[in-house]
C-alpha cells in the first residue's frame, strides 16, 4: 500500500518481506530529493495509512508482533525464520499515530479493542483535519 501526504511531499509506502502479506512501512520525501527517511514501522499487515493534515505524521494500523518473532527482525538476512511461514493466529489489529522523525517504540496507541480480538481496522482522516475515521 502507498499514501501521500494530503499535498504530496511525503510517501508512506509498504515493503512485503520474502512474498508474504507482513510489510515495513517507510517514508520518502516525495516532493524534494526522494530521501526515504529512518521511520521504519513493523508487523503492518492488512493496514491502513491516514496523514494528518499538517503532515507531521499518520494513523496506521497493524497487529503485535507475532509471538515466534518477538526476539527476531523482519529486516532481510537477518533471521533465519521467512515472514509469513508463521502459525501465530492473527489478532488483536489496533491502530496507532506515528509522528515523522520518531521510532516506532514512541507511537501511540489510538485505537485497541481486547473484547474483539478479530476486528481489523482501516483509518482515515477527513480533508480538514477535524475527523479520524475508523473503518471496521
Amino acid at each position: 500500500q502507498i499514501k501521500f501526504s494530503w499535498s504530496g511531499k511525503w510517501l508512506a509506502y509498504g515493503v512485503n518481506h520474502q512474498g508474504s502479506d507482513w510489510a515495513t512501512i517507510h517514508v520518502k520525501d516525495a516532493a524534494e530529493d526522494g530521501r526515504v527517511l529512518t521511520d521504519k514501522l513493523d508487523w503492518a499487515k492488512f493496514y491502513g495509512i491516514a496523514w494528518t493534515v499538517d503532515e507531521s505524521g499518520f494513523y496506521y494500523s497493524r497487529y503485535p508482533t507475532p509471538q515466534s518473532w518477538v526476539n527476531e527482525s523482519l529486516d532481510e538476512d537477518a533471521s533465519e525464520q521467512r515472514p509469513g511461514a508463521e502459525t501465530d493466529e492473527l489478532r488483536d489489529h489496533t491502530v496507532w499515530y506515528h509522528t515523522l522523525g520518531t521510532p516506532q517504540s514512541d507511537d501511540r496507541l489510538v485505537l485497541a479493542t481486547p473484547d474483539q480480538p478479530k476486528w481489523m481496522f482501516h483509518p482515515v482522516t477527513t480533508r480538514d483535519g477535524r475527523y479520524l475515521l475508523i473503518f471496521i
